[in-house]
């Protein structure tokens, strides 16, 4: 093989691995109104409400979601829900029912959101209300360095 076939076939798959990575943050954004590809779940302390958090690995959306469903109807709160990264793994809310924690495998992080009651349905918000998508702000990203524990 000569080195021009090798440069170009490194130059080939250098390209495929970045367009991959790449689309995970590209096309619209993730669906809030229903149940797609359910890695994980969380019960608010009411009983009442689930916590579901929605993949993202066919990369139709630019990242995954964690949507309301109403236990008493089995639907999903329709607007309730919040975006987060692709490829979400475990989801947690805190024992007061104020806080929902998600671990995101896309970016390496923990990313939190505020769960809103308002005296009807809980929503979910990060920041600014329910259907946001929660931002650099909201993500406690992992390093990890050779030889170490995870660093926060």
């Amino acid at each position: 093989m000569s080195l021009s076939c090798l440069a170009r076939g490194i130059l080939l798959a250098a390209a495929a691995v970045g367009v991959g990575c790449s689309a995970q943050f590209e096309g619209p954004a993730a669906p809030l109104e229903g149940i797609a590809e359910p890695v994980a779940l969380a019960t608010l302390p009411d009983q009442c409400t689930v916590l579901v958090a929605n993949g993202n690995f066919d990369l139709k959306s630019r990242g995954g979601a964690v949507v309301v469903v109403d236990v008493a109807s089995r639907r999903v709160v329709p607007g309730a829900g919040v975006e987060i990264g692709s490829f979400p793994a475990q989801i947690r809310v805190h024992p007061d029912g104020g806080k929902g924690y998600v671990t995101v495998r896309a970016d390496d992080s923990i990313t939190w959101f505020d769960v809103v009651d308002d005296g009807g349905s809980p929503g979910l918000s990060c920041g600014e209300g329910p259907g946001d998508q929660c931002g650099a702000e909201r993500r406690l990203r992992i390093r990890r360095e050779a030889g170490a524990n995870a660093l926060v």
